[in-house]
């Protein structure tokens, strides 16, 4: 069965396939030579003994470079299948694969992909009232059946622009500036323009989050042929990172400190809300991605 990769993180595929084969092949390269020659012969004058000749070489070389990292990954993927290194997960074994999750590093899921863009999110919430205003006026010429052709109809569209706030605040399209630039901080300060890759069993869900430099094509191309929510299964090859219940840090100032412990306080501050915008449940797994890809 042939697999359309659209993620693979190549320095972790070469680390662990050397590894386990005691060294990565990056690449193959076939070169190809090809050399000519013309020589052209002259003889000097009679009884002189004289000749002279011109020797034209052509050299020819071409280089046939063929990448192997899909095949590496697929070899990879075969070691540790027939090491009994992974654990298959779909939606019809979930419960069952679960109680096993903790005697495997490596996991292979199945499933419907959610891709979760924060940087697509973010820049659409910096722009809500932009958008919200553009769709407004569109909409009304549109029902109106204004092309500004004549006097009256630019008058009337002319108006209407006047109060297009009061307008789109009307149909849900604007929001307060205030609150569009704090959502805009706490997306960007809980999720950093992320990425993740979202694969949802019933009420468990795996979570990846993506490398962009590690994808195949640009995300949007991506979602594009595949939409946010894609309707085609997805398998997801790597490693788990986080699962279990989720840990509770201790957020009591010590007795007595000095500037490290103080430091360390402040740390388990951040962390703290940092899982209160993007922290793990329980019912989450957190994979680290070697390979997504689509079997066809």
């Amino acid at each position: 069965m042939l697999k359309n990769f659209v993620y693979v993180d190549e320095y972790k595929l070469q680390s662990f396939s050397a590894q386990a084969f005691s060294g990565f092949t990056e690449y193959l390269t076939n070169d190809y030579k090809s050399i000519s020659s013309q020589n052209e012969s002259q003889k000097g004058p009679v009884c002189s003994g004289l000749e002279h000749t011109d020797t034209e070489s052509k050299e020819n070389h071409f280089s046939e470079r063929k990448s192997l990292h899909d095949f590496a990954f697929i070899k990879f993927e075969r070691y540790l299948v027939e090491n009994n290194k992974v654990l298959d997960i779909n939606c019809e074994n979930i419960n069952i694969s679960l109680n096993d999750i903790d005697n495997y590093s490596f996991v292979r899921i199945k499933g419907h992909a959610i891709f979760n863009d924060m940087k697509s999110l973010g820049r659409m919430l910096s722009n809500f009232n932009k958008f919200g205003e553009a769709l407004t006026y569109m909409n009304y010429a549109s029902e109106n059946k204004i092309t500004q052709q004549n006097n009256s109809e630019r008058i009337k569209l002319n108006e209407f622009k006047k109060k297009i706030k009061e307008h789109s605040s009307n149909i849900g399209l604007r929001q307060d500036e205030d609150f569009v630039k704090h959502m805009s901080y706490i997306l960007e300060f809980g999720y950093n323009e992320q990425l993740e890759f979202k694969l949802n069993c019933g009420d468990i869900s795996f979570l990846s989050p993506l490398n962009r430099g590690n994808l195949r094509e640009d995300e949007n191309a991506i979602i594009n042929k595949y939409s946010r929510h894609a309707v085609k299964e997805f398998t997801l090859f790597g490693i788990i990172t986080q699962s279990g219940p989720t840990k509770k840090l201790d957020l009591t100032a010590p007795k007595v400190g000095n500037i490290k412990s103080g430091l360390m306080n402040l740390i388990n501050h951040l962390s703290n809300i940092e899982n209160m915008y993007a922290g793990r449940q329980e019912s989450e797994f957190v994979i680290e991605p070697i390979a997504i890809y689509t079997e066809l």
